[in-house]
């Protein structure tokens, strides 16, 4: 009888720990989608308040790279930092200024200026970056959300993305910076999780 106590209580113990791992591994699904808007969301200020010194643009906002890290700080990972520090600057004596791609987009093309016939070169510069505002539009329904390893992975593959209908009055304010009545894209963000949060490590917008 104490056998058979003790294989029940075995038993017991193994079944309990088991519903707890699976539990615990268990991806809320609609957190980590609050913090991929979060995210990138919060990247749109890398790219806005552009000033120009006689030589280079820059962020009047973002200036160094303790200006990234206190913007994004609780939302990427030390490499997510660097990552999108690489994609959008480079240094120059201490002071962060936009790479060559986004000073020739400012230089030729006036974000203030352009019109729904004159169009600014906007939707074509930040297409594959975190900027990209077909990015906002993407629902929980459109992406899968999975564990690959200790990443949390966010990915959708060739998403339809609708701007606006290209009939619609009311399309002007997208017209004005340049964005098609549609794209098709495919993302892929990886999360780490540290607390309660989930961190951006890395990600890959593709058309």
């Amino acid at each position: 009888m104490k056998l058979k106590l003790g294989v029940l209580y075995v038993c017991f113990f193994i079944l309990i720990t088991l519903l707890s791992a699976c539990h615990s591994g268990k991806i809320d699904e609609q957190q980590v989608l609050n913090h991929y808007y979060d995210v990138i969301t919060t990247a749109q200020q890398l790219f806005q308040n552009h000033v120009n010194d006689g030589n280079m643009y820059y962020n009047e906002n973002i200036r160094t790279v303790e200006d990234v890290h206190e913007l994004l700080d609780g939302k990427v990972t030390e490499e997510g930092m660097e990552q999108l520090i690489d994609r959008f600057f480079i240094e120059d004596e201490g002071k962060l200024v936009y790479r060559d791609k986004y000073q020739t987009y400012i230089e030729e093309e006036s974000l203030y200026t352009a019109t729904p016939d004159n169009p600014s070169r906007y939707y074509e510069s930040v297409r594959y970056t975190i900027l990209n505002p077909g990015l906002q539009i993407v629902t929980i329904n459109d992406v899968s959300i999975s564990r690959n390893g200790d990443y949390i992975m966010v990915e959708g593959n060739n998403l339809p993305i609708y701007f606006y209908e290209e009939t619609t009055l009311s399309t002007e304010q997208y017209k004005r910076f340049g964005y098609p009545p549609s794209d098709r894209l495919s993302i892929s963000f990886a999360f780490v999780k540290q607390g309660d949060k989930y961190l951006l490590e890395e990600y890959k917008v593709e058309g």
